[in-house]
C-alpha cells in the first residue's frame, strides 16, 4: 500500500511536500548561520561523505532515522508534489537502493567507481524542535569508472537529529544544477 492509499495518507504525504518545499525556501533566505551548529554539523556532513565514499553503504543507512526523507529533484526549482525526481525516497526505499548497490547483477555498478566528496560552506540553523537543526552545503562530487571521469556540483539541505549516539539523518535534498545536462548512470548517486 502506497502512504498516499494508507488512512490519513494523502494530507501527510502533502505535509512532506510542503515541508521539502521549505526547506529549500529557508536555506534560499536564511540568516547568518549558527557558527556552533555549523561546526557540529560539518563533522557529521564529512562523516557521511566518507561512508559513501568508502561505499560503507549499510554503515551509511544506519544513520537515517526510520522517517527519513532522500529527495534529489531533476532540476534545483523541482517541484516534489508536480515535477518528476530521480529520488522521492522513505527509509524502506533507501534499503531497496543499498541493497541495489550490493547486487553483481547490476551490470551499470560493475566494476564499481571510485567517488570523491568534497563538502564545503557548511551553515546550520537551529530549528523549532529542539532536537533538530536544518544545514546548507555545498558539495562536489568525482566519479571514475571504466576510465571515465564523472564531475559534479551541487547543493545540499540535510535536516539533522539529535540522537543518543550523534546527529542523525532525518532529511536529505541535494540540488544538482548539471542534472538537467544528464549524467552517464547514477551509480554515484547515493
Amino acid at each position: 500500500m502506497t502512504a498516499a492509499l494508507a488512512p490519513g495518507g494523502t494530507p501527510r504525504v502533502k505535509a512532506l511536500y510542503q515541508s521539502l518545499r521549505d526547506d529549500v525556501a529557508f536555506v534560499a533566505h536564511a540568516p547568518a548561520a549558527d557558527p556552533v551548529l555549523s561546526a557540529a554539523a560539518a563533522s557529521a556532513l564529512h562523516a557521511e561523505a566518507r561512508l559513501l565514499d568508502a561505499r560503507a553503504f549499510d554503515r551509511w543507512l544506519a544513520l537515517w532515522d526510520e522517517d527519513a526523507t532522500y529527495w534529489v529533484p531533476l532540476s534545483p526549482d523541482g517541484d516534489p508534489e508536480t515535477d518528476q525526481a530521480l529520488f522521492l525516497d522513505d527509509h524502506r526505499r533507501l534499503g531497496e537502493r543499498v541493497w541495489r548497490m550490493h547486487d553483481r547483477s547490476a551490470w551499470a555498478l560493475y566494476p564499481q567507481g571510485d567517488a570523491v566528496r568534497l563538502v564545503g560552506g557548511v551553515e546550520a540553523w537551529p530549528l523549532e524542535a529542539a532536537d533538530e537543526i536544518i544545514v546548507a552545503s555545498t558539495m562536489t562530487l568525482q566519479y571514475v569508472r571504466l576510465q571515465s571521469i564523472f564531475t559534479t556540483a551541487g547543493r545540499q539541505i540535510h535536516r539533522l537529529r539529535r540522537g543518543a549516539d550523534g546527529w542523525r539523518l532525518a532529511r536529505k535534498i541535494l540540488l544538482l544544477p548539471a542534472q538537467a545536462a544528464g549524467t552517464p548512470h547514477l551509480g554515484w548517486l547515493l
